[in-house]
Parts: C-alpha cells; sequence; structure tokens
C-alpha cells in the first residue's frame, strides 16, 4: 500500500484466506507501468505477472495483487 501511494493511489488489503491475501489498488492510469517495476525489488517479491498498458490517461485504473505467504 506504501507502493500505491507512492504513486498517487492507494490500496486496500482484503482477508488474509489461506495464505493468500489479495490488495486493491487504485492508481492513474500513467503511473501503472512504474507502480509495476516497483513491486520487483520489494522484499519477498518472487514474480510479477500481468500487462498494463502504457498511457497518458490520469484516470484511476483498479488492479488487484494477489499475495501469497512464503513458507
Amino acid at each position: 500500500m506504501t507502493a500505491a501511494k507512492k504513486f498517487l493511489g492507494a490500496g486496500t488489503k482484503g482477508v488474509p484466506n489461506d495464505g493468500e491475501i489479495q490488495v486493491l489498488v487504485e492508481i492513474p492510469a500513467n503511473k501503472a507501468a512504474e507502480f509495476k517495476s516497483a513491486l520487483t525489488p520489494l522484499p519477498g517479491v518472487k514474480e510479477v505477472h500481468g500487462d498494463v498498458a502504457t498511457t497518458d490517461s490520469t484516470e484511476r485504473i483498479s488492479i488487484i495483487l494477489q499475495l501469497t505467504e512464503a513458507k
């Protein structure tokens, strides 16, 4: 959620379910590619999937992140 705020967005964490948590992030579309790139170096992140279109639009878009507890 800190990364979302850095890119002028907001995040809401869901309820944990069997070692998984979903996070809904809303950010401006023109920041989506940067946001995705910012996730990769975070501790514990093994891979980031999904395509994000590059756009100049400041319209907010929603991204759902699925986080899995490391075992």
